[in-house]
């Protein structure tokens, strides 16, 4: 009797406790479903306003978009260019002057670049001459003169070397050669003798992979100047060398109005690639050897072939290793070193190292 009566006192105690927590559970449930209730009417206006402002935002958006199809078209195109996505952006410009805006000057332009890169200089050219007024930087008139220019105008130059930039290493690498570390390999086995403190003036410092090898394996103590006519260039090379300073002093210019303005001297000026611009590597090389300390080093590496010539693949100078030899004053420079290098069957190169005469 008394375990019976136990058990039922015990049940009624369960019983009582179980009740007791579903009430509190429901008391707290309807609590917070009251109060969320609350807030939500209390912030319901502004949750309105919100949502108003969002419609209106996304509709005019969208309003100015589909009015504006010929600008949308034109931003995309060019961001595509700047990715060096030519046919994606061909397409966008094409959209433009075929159906939406048949005079448009500024899509024909980006076009006559698009084809100007994909080397169809025909195309480039009928492009560009419905630009009038658009192509301040006459690449028009390059385009159907190239073959007969001794050097790419500056301005066309800075552009194409912004296109390029994050392609720019493309050339310099094989699976077998490190151009730039070639380079400054070459260069430190032929220098004998420097000060204490020295200088150094590297001429188109494209991305700094030339810069990088020269920080790394130069032995200290000296001042490393650069010079590069790419914005682009220069950005991506804070970026790509954030956690190495490679430059002193990095300027954005064309590198012969640095060497024909500046009032500094230096021991070593170096330059990869720097001269391609141009077919006249005397005027280059007379205007470095006013800038070069006595027993000075200039070292330079550039793209060679058969003859020199403009590539139109490569929108830039080749040379004949025997132009170039004659273009270097042997009454102020020594040539102390020619090798050539080759990173595959059309691309090759020839690294010079010279010490200015006293």
């Amino acid at each position: 009797m008394l375990n019976s009566f136990l058990i039922q006192i015990t049940i009624k105690a369960l019983n009582t406790m179980f009740i007791t927590r579903m009430i509190s559970f429901i008391y707290n449930f309807l609590k917070k479903l009251i109060s969320s209730c609350y807030h939500f009417i209390i912030n319901l206006p502004n949750w309105y306003k919100a949502k108003i402002n969002f419609c209106k935002t996304y509709i005019s958006d969208f309003h100015y978009r589909l009015n504006n199809l010929s600008t949308t078209n034109l931003d995309l195109g060019i961001y595509h260019l700047n990715k060096l996505q030519i046919n994606d952006a061909i397409l966008r410009f094409k959209l433009v002057t075929k159906f939406l805006d048949k005079e448009n000057k500024v899509a024909h332009y980006w076009l006559g670049w698009c084809y100007f890169l994909k080397d169809n200089y025909e195309q480039a050219s009928f492009h560009l001459a419905q630009a009038v007024h658009v192509d301040t930087i006459l690449l028009k008139d390059f385009v159907k003169n190239y073959s007969r220019l001794d050097s790419i105008p500056i301005a066309i130059w800075q552009q194409y070397r912004d296109f390029i930039a994050e392609h720019y290493t493309h050339n310099l690498y094989s699976d077998d050669v490190h151009l730039p570390y070639r380079f400054i390999q070459k260069v430190l086995y032929h220098i004998k003798e420097l000060p204490n403190q020295y200088s150094i003036l590297e001429l188109s410092s494209n991305i700094g992979v030339a810069g990088y090898e020269i920080r790394k394996r130069f032995p200290d103590s000296f001042i490393l100047k650069g010079v590069e006519i790419s914005k682009r260039m220069i950005e991506l090379s804070n970026t790509y060398y954030q956690k190495v300073k490679i430059y002193d002093m990095l300027i954005q210019d064309n590198l012969q109005d640095v060497i024909n303005h500046t009032s500094e001297t230096f021991d070593v000026i170096l330059s990869l690639c720097g001269f391609s611009y141009t077919k006249d590597l005397r005027y280059c090389f007379d205007s470095i050897a006013t800038k070069l300390n006595n027993r000075g080093y200039l070292a330079f590496c550039l793209p060679i072939s058969n003859t020199t010539i403009y590539s139109i693949r490569r929108k830039e100078f080749i040379f004949a290793i025997l132009d170039i030899e004659n273009a270097i004053d042997k009454r102020k420079f020594n040539i102390l070193d020619i090798s050539e290098i080759a990173l595959k069957e059309n691309n090759k190169y020839a690294i010079f190292v010279c010490q200015k005469i006293v």
